[in-house]
C-alpha cells in the first residue's frame, strides 16, 4: 500500500517536472540579437507629423478595452462589457470613432462589419505582464514567455508579432516592471509605446518614451483605457488617441497613427463621473490645441483654453522651456535632437504631441531593427534543446517508466 501510494506520488511530482520543462521549452529558442547602435536623430530637416494637419478634425480612439469573453472566469466582467455595449457606450455616447475591443489571446471580430474596425487583442501571458498590442492583427500570436523575460526574449514576441500585425503598442509598460530602461534602449521593431493607461493610472510611462527618442528610435505615444470593467466608472473614456483625419476609416485612421499625426489625450479622473459629465469633459476638447506650427528651426504652440502650463520637451526628458501663458514658442538649439509639446490645462486635462526630430529626409534610418546572429542563434538553441531533451528523457525514462 505504501508502495503504492509512494509510485503515485513520484508520477504526480514527475508530471509537475515535465509541466515545467514544457514551460520552459520557450527558452531554449530564444535568438542571440545585435541590436541597432545608439544614434541620436540628426540631419538639416525637421519631421513635423503635424506639418498638414486640420487642427478642426479628430477621431477619437481607443485600443485597449476587454470585452466579456473572458468574463465567466473572472478576468473581465461578464455582465457588462459585451461588444455591442462597448461600442454603443464608447462611440455613441463618448464620441469615439474607433472603439477597439483588445481581448486577451483573442482577436474579437464581433464588430468587424463596421468601417472603423480594427483588429486588435492584447498578447502576453507571462508574470510580469510584458504585454503588447498588435493593431490591424492578421491572426493571434501565442509565442510567449511565461517566467521572466530579458530583452532578447522581448525582442523576439515583438517581431513574431509584427509579422502578423502592422502596428505594435508597447502595453502598460511600467506594470510590474514589465519594460526596464535598459530594454527600451535595445528593443526595437514596434511602433509605439502607451505612454498614458487608465487601468495603471499612477504609472505613466512617458519617461520611458523620452528613452527610446533619446536613443534615436522614432517611436510615437499612445494612450489607452485598458478598461476591464464597465460598471466601473474610472475604468473608461479618460485616456485616448485623437487622430488628426477627417475619414473615419480604420485603415486611414491608423496610417495617420503610423505618421504621428495624432495627440494623446488625458482628462482628469472622477469616481463620480457619470456619462453625461464625462461627455461634458471631453467637448471639444482637441480643438484646445488651436494651433501647431514649425517655421525654420522655430516651434510654436497656441492654445485657447486656460492652462495651467505649456511646455517644450526634449532629449532625455529634458524641459527646455515653460510657459504659463496661452501660447508657447522654442528656437531649436544645434544640440536638440527632437522636441515635443505637451499642454496642461486648470481642469487637469494634459495633451502630448508627438516629437518633432531631426532628420535627412528619411524616417527609415530611425526604424532599425534588431538583427539575428545566425551562428550564435544556432549553437546556442542546439545546446539548449540537448539540455532540455536530456533532462526531459532522463526523467521520462529513469523516474515515469521506472515507477
Amino acid at each position: 500500500m505504501v508502495s503504492k501510494i509512494l509510485r503515485i506520488l513520484v508520477k504526480f511530482l514527475t508530471g509537475i517536472l515535465l509541466l515545467v520543462w514544457l514551460v520552459l521549452f520557450p527558452y531554449t529558442l530564444t535568438p542571440v540579437y545585435e541590436y541597432p547602435e545608439s544614434k541620436s536623430f540628426s540631419g538639416d530637416q525637421l519631421y513635423n507629423p503635424y506639418a498638414e494637419t486640420d487642427f478642426s478634425q479628430w477621431q477619437r480612439v481607443n485600443f485597449h478595452a476587454h470585452s466579456d469573453y473572458w468574463g465567466n472566469i473572472g478576468i473581465t466582467h461578464a455582465h457588462t462589457n459585451s461588444p455591442e455595449n462597448i461600442h454603443r457606450v464608447y462611440k455613441e455616447e463618448l464620441g469615439y470613432t474607433l472603439p477597439g475591443i483588445s481581448d486577451y489571446q483573442h482577436i474579437n471580430r464581433s464588430l468587424d462589419s463596421l468601417t472603423s474596425f480594427l483588429p486588435v487583442y492584447e498578447h502576453g501571458y507571462n508574470i510580469h505582464r510584458v504585454h503588447q498590442l498588435p493593431v490591424n492583427a492578421k491572426r493571434v500570436t501565442y509565442l510567449d514567455y511565461p517566467l521572466s523575460q530579458n530583452t532578447a526574449q522581448k525582442q523576439h514576441v515583438i517581431n513574431a508579432l509584427r509579422r502578423q500585425s502592422d502596428f505594435v503598442i508597447l502595453a502598460h509598460p511600467h506594470l510590474d516592471s514589465g519594460y526596464k530602461v535598459s530594454d527600451i534602449k535595445n528593443l526595437s521593431n514596434y511602433q509605439a509605446i502607451e505612454i498614458l493607461n487608465t487601468f495603471a493610472f499612477y504609472k505613466p510611462a512617458i519617461d520611458l518614451w523620452d528613452v527610446a527618442l533619446s536613443e534615436g528610435k522614432y517611436v510615437v505615444a499612445a494612450g489607452n483605457d485598458d478598461m476591464h470593467d464597465m460598471s466601473r466608472r474610472r475604468e473608461f473614456g479618460y485616456r485616448f488617441n485623437s487622430v488628426a483625419t477627417d475619414s473615419k476609416d480604420a485603415d486611414d485612421i491608423l496610417s495617420e497613427m503610423k505618421k504621428g499625426n495624432h495627440m494623446v489625450v488625458s482628462i482628469h479622473r472622477n469616481s463620480k463621473d457619470d456619462l453625461e459629465r464625462k461627455k461634458e469633459k471631453l467637448q471639444d476638447v482637441e480643438q484646445r490645441i488651436e494651433y501647431f506650427n514649425v517655421s525654420g528651426d522655430t516651434i510654436t504652440m497656441v492654445v485657447n483654453h486656460p492652462v495651467f502650463y505649456l511646455s517644450i520637451m526634449g532629449d532625455n526628458g529634458k524641459t527646455l522651456k515653460k510657459s504659463e501663458t496661452d501660447s508657447i514658442t522654442y528656437v531649436l538649439q544645434p544640440e536638440d535632437t527632437y522636441v515635443r509639446a505637451e499642454a496642461h490645462f486648470n481642469d487637469h486635462t494634459n495633451i502630448f504631441l508627438n516629437p518633432v526630430i531631426r532628420y535627412s529626409g528619411d524616417l527609415s534610418e530611425y526604424q532599425l531593427q534588431a538583427k539575428i546572429k545566425y551562428l550564435p542563434t544556432a549553437l546556442f538553441i542546439l545546446l539548449r534543446v540537448a539540455l532540455w531533451l536530456s533532462v526531459f528523457t532522463f526523467v521520462l525514462i529513469k523516474v515515469v517508466i521506472r515507477w
